[in-house]
């Protein structure tokens, strides 16, 4: 069992003026108690979140709780201790009458004043103390620290390579800090400072987890005017959200969010880069639309893991797929991701690219279960091709004997591929420029490079996955290769205006239709047609070109960088912030 423990029994007397301990002073509509509570209430890990807090405010500090999270069982309030030891040795006693304590039993220690502890430090720290028994948070020292024995004068300057600054949490094998604890003589325990020191004084090792600057201790009032300016006029939990500031820079923006009683809360565990991620995060949009769109967080490609969940729709820990498309109406007529009402993250709304994200439960399907959750990620780049043959299906003619698509990148992939499992009797046929990229299409029936292409190859249909620049070019190679009453699906996305050879359209009778994003009823074909099919994700498989593992901004960068200078394949991000 792992336990978190919220230590809250300062009085706050470096707060100045004020009756009220630090912890129970306002930060935006709430204590900033209750947004440190939050942080652990969210986190599936824990089977009861302890909060210990002086006699004088244990109801009132049950009351807060009952009105921002409801009646819940899995927050208990209690007294805490004379001291910071005394009181995590209470929350221990607590702990081995009530649940019991085993060699496997974790306790998890914070400060109430600190509320922006990440979902990624407490993580490591119950990982961290599983394995070594005893961990602290810490961040590299930035300062020079001088030591002196007399107050007046230095006595030491140690090197600040090997200086750190503690956090917390602080994180323990319960059973093994209580006996520790019991045999310190009364003189060693008037010498604590913190938990940790401890496991020092008897010569037990403390592993060091990685803290974050951001992870500061509400202290003087400086501290809580800052936060309050930051935060005035919003509301309760504090997420990060790391949002595209301008072409290549990303910067961290702290925003708060209701634990709302209509609202999946979920954190992001893989996304995917998409092309659209790239023209905004290269600065290839226009400066009218990048001034338009800017500051977002990137990424509308994202499995995810259900962190808490008040209507009942998914279990906590249930794998989901959230839909970046999020409609304010409905019509009869047109889809969800046409209506001009909707809006789509990353396209001017904040994506995926956030420690927590709140979705109503209709924005969430369960993720594919036959495939990975690497590629569990890019389900919603699936979803677009499955949408488009969805409509192609209703609107050509039943002559299907050749299908053309042209485009050998990830969106001609995906769609050649469905194309090849949907309409298993339709010869395939796939146009590119690389060949070593159309050596991936191993189901088509051929494959052609575009620059070589002979007058006799003819389609009945055609899906155009090109885009860009090349997308006259290929509209019109089309054009010229399709037969009669044939039905083109345009696909592609292109910053510009595209010339095509409407005389032929004409002529030919052709039908053109445009084709973009998807909707939940997508979504859901889409995961059934993976379960359906397992070999799909073989194949889907096999397009993971990268994973970078993201722990800080800079790797987010390295992701975007590697993932542009990659022609074929998806960048996956496993979000470890």
């Amino acid at each position: 069992m792992v336990f978190a423990v919220v230590l809250a029994g300062g009085v706050g007397s470096r707060m100045g003026n004020t009756q009220t301990p630090k912890q129970y002073l306002p930060l935006g509509s709430k204590p900033i108690i209750v947004h440190t509570i939050e942080k652990f209430f969210v986190n599936a890990a824990f089977e009861k979140v302890l909060v210990l807090c002086p006699k004088a405010w244990v109801a009132h500090t049950r009351n807060m709780v009952v009105k921002s999270l409801g009646k819940t069982d899995r927050v208990e309030v209690i007294e805490g201790g004379s001291s910071r030891n005394d009181t995590v040795y209470r929350a221990l006693c607590h702990i081995e009458s009530n649940y019991g304590m085993d060699e496997e039993t974790v306790i998890v220690t914070h400060d109430a004043v600190r509320p922006f502890v990440t979902h990624r430090i407490i993580s490591e720290n119950i990982a961290a103390a599983r394995q070594y028994g005893a961990c602290d948070t810490v961040i590299p020292a930035t300062d020079t620290i001088v030591e002196s024995r007399n107050g007046s004068e230095i006595s030491n300057i140690p090197p600040r390579s090997q200086m750190y600054q503690g956090q917390t949490p602080q994180s323990f094998r319960a059973k093994k800090l209580k006996e520790i604890y019991e045999s310190l003589t009364p003189a060693e325990k008037d010498s604590l400072t913190d938990a940790c020191k401890i496991f020092v004084m008897k010569g037990e090792p403390v592993y060091l987890v990685e803290g974050e600057v951001f992870n500061i201790k509400i202290t003087y009032p400086y501290d809580l005017k800052w936060l309050k300016r930051c935060w005035e006029g919003m509301q309760p939990m504090i997420n990060a959200v790391y949002q595209l500031i301008a072409p290549r820079m990303i910067d961290v923006t702290y925003q708060e969010m209701h634990l709302s009683g209509s609202q999946v809360l979920i954190r992001p565990l893989y996304l995917s880069i998409c092309h659209a991620d790239q023209r905004y995060y290269q600065g290839m949009r226009s400066e009218a639309a990048l001034k338009a769109k800017l500051p977002m967080a990137l990424i509308h490609e994202c499995v995810a893991e259900v962190i808490y969940d008040p209507t009942g729709a998914f279990q906590v820990g249930d794998r989901v797929i959230p839909i970046p498309n999020s409609p304010t109406q409905t019509d009869d007529i047109i889809a969800e991701n046409y209506l001009r009402s909707s809006f789509f993250r990353s396209s001017g709304y904040d994506g995926f690219l956030q420690d927590y994200v709140m979705l109503k439960p209709d924005r969430l399907v369960p993720a594919p279960k036959s495939v990975p959750l690497q590629v569990a990620s890019f389900t919603e780049l699936i979803s677009v091709s499955r949408h488009t043959i969805s409509r192609f299906d209703s609107i050509a003619h039943a002559r299907r004997d050749r299908i053309g698509v042209w485009g050998d990148g990830n969106l001609g992939f995906f769609t050649a591929l469905l194309l090849h499992y949907l309409y298993p009797e339709t010869e395939l046929y796939v146009f590119g420029t690389v060949a070593e990229k159309l050596a991936y299409f191993t189901f088509a029936q051929e494959t052609f490079l575009v620059d070589k292409l002979e007058d006799s190859v003819m389609v009945d249909h055609a899906f155009e996955c090109v885009g860009g620049s090349g997308s006259r070019s290929a509209i019109n190679q089309i054009i010229d290769h399709i037969n009669p009453e044939g039905t083109i699906a345009i696909m592609g996305v292109s910053e510009n205006f595209v010339e095509i050879n409407t005389r032929m359209m004409l002529e030919k009778g052709l039908r053109m239709f445009g084709s973009s994003r998807s909707g939940r009823k997508d979504f859901l074909q889409t995961v059934e047609l993976l379960d359906r099919y397992e070999e799909l994700g073989h194949y889907f498989e096999n397009l993971v070109g990268a994973q970078v593992d993201v722990r800080e901004i800079s790797d987010i960068h390295n992701a975007f960088n590697l993932d542009f200078n990659r022609n074929f394949g998806k960048t996956v991000l496993k979000w470890e912030k």
